[in-house]
């Protein structure tokens, strides 16, 4: 498999596919990418906690690839992810079959200079600080992808996600210890406070967009998006790709469109 072939099967799978309408749906490309400029935010204070444990290029490798598993194996919902890592041998599972077809098809791919196997091995493993820190953007990212819809109106579709996130990424500190000196480093990074349905949901404009809506969590995610992703960043925040029916608009409430302003 050629890097170029790897990149245009990312592009193609969406995220969120089970999920019938995704205003600003991503795919597993964009998605990667926003799990690049996550760790980037967290790689200076993994560097000053961690020191020599941690290796840097080698976390940067495997954020590029902890997506890959999905192109052979499809994306897992949120919820059902909360299941199937109850009992973490189905999942291991279903990450080894697709590492073994990706790794075989791989033809001897690099990846920042790394085997393209090992990077994603170390993904599907997670032992490592590396792998764990990229676990906890990658679904930081999901979290953010999901509040942007709640906050876009979309909540009906989109709250089960939002809370189910909210779940995984309060659970790390006890599921990855050795994450633990970095969460007390950062905490105001890693904390994951209550959350409560925006009561004037509106669709995300250039100017909506950039303003603060007092959920921290949320507000990071966009900044960071906006920041490190710049015109191609904000353009995906902002960019409507899917509508709601006429039936669904009734379904939702506290919808509004937000005015061009």
């Amino acid at each position: 498999m050629r890097q170029t072939t790897r990149l245009i099967r990312l592009e193609k799978e969406k995220r969120f596919h089970r999920k019938k309408t995704m205003f600003y749906r991503s795919n597993l490309l964009l998605h990667t990418e926003r799990v690049a400029y996550l760790l980037e935010q967290c790689i200076p204070y993994a560097e000053e906690v961690f020191g020599k444990e941690f290796n840097s290029p080698m976390a940067r490798g495997i954020a590029k690839v902890f997506d890959d598993f999905e192109i052979e194996m499809g994306e897992i919902s949120p919820e059902e992810r909360i299941l199937l890592e109850i009992d973490n041998s189905r999942m291991e599972e279903r990450r080894k079959d697709a590492a073994r077809r990706l790794i075989s098809a791989s033809n001897g791919l690099s990846i920042d200079g790394f085997a393209y196997g090992t990077l994603l091995n170390m993904a599907r493993r997670r032992g490592e600080i590396e792998a764990q820190i990229v676990n906890w953007c990658d679904s930081f990212n999901g979290f953010g992808e999901s509040l942007h819809e709640v906050y876009a109106g979309n909540a009906r579709i989109f709250m089960e996600p939002v809370e189910c996130y909210i779940k995984k990424l309060r659970a790390f500190p006890d599921k990855h210890p050795k994450l633990n000196r970095l969460f007390e480093r950062i905490p105001e990074y890693f904390a994951i406070p209550y959350f409560e349905e925006p009561t004037m949901p509106h669709l995300h404009t250039e100017n909506s967009i950039k303003r603060e809506t007092g959920y921290a969590p949320y507000d990071s995610w966009k900044r960071t998006i906006i920041k490190s992703g710049e015109e191609k960043g904000l353009i995906s925040l902002i960019r409507q790709k899917e509508y709601l029916s006429p039936v669904e608009q009734i379904d939702q409430t506290n919808f509004q469109i937000a005015s061009p302003t």
